[in-house]
């Protein structure tokens, strides 16, 4: 059995090393960052509050290594957290890394109902900008007319910034 202090000493080891591999991620080191980050996950265990958080990164570094098994990491975390928008933000990224825009999109939505405030998230959703509204309302997205009025009305936002 844990002692409490045994407990926050083993959150404190995990946290030193999850620092570690975030700054090997901004390095864009994802080899040692993933290290790191599994490390923090294993040491943590899935009781610490932080552990949906070690194991999205985990997840994310293993997306930017091209191994898809990431994805499945991010998801687990993101459908077991309750509260830090790090772990949805990790999973759109994730998501939108392997052409999963519209999943991406409801992964930010649900993490912004988590944490509205998150400003990682707020900015990921700009990025990627809102779709416009179809042309025919009561036509589904994917209908043909819409398709083809949509590809007729497009015009990229460097063309409408010079008028």
């Amino acid at each position: 059995m844990h002692t409490q202090g045994n407990v926050s000493s083993r959150s404190r080891e995990a946290e030193q090393e999850f620092l570690v591999g975030a700054r090997h991620m901004r390095e864009g080191d994802w080899d040692v960052a993933l290290n790191h980050f599994s490390l923090a996950a294993r040491i943590a265990g899935h009781r610490d509050p932080m552990a949906n958080t070690y194991l999205s990164y985990e997840g994310l570094a293993l997306i930017h290594l091209n191994e898809r098994r990431g994805l499945l990491l991010c998801r687990r975390a993101a459908a077991r957290e309750m509260a830090r928008g790090d772990v949805f933000r990790n999973l759109a990224r994730a998501e939108l890394r392997l052409g999963n825009r519209k999943r991406a999109c409801e992964v930010i939505k649900r993490g912004l109902a988590v944490d509205a405030r998150h400003a990682g998230l707020r900015e990921l959703r700009r990025r990627m900008g809102v779709r416009r509204a179809p042309a025919i309302a009561f036509l589904s997205r994917d209908n043909f007319l819409n398709r083809c009025i949509g590809r007729l009305t497009y015009r990229p936002r460097r063309a409408r910034a010079g008028r």
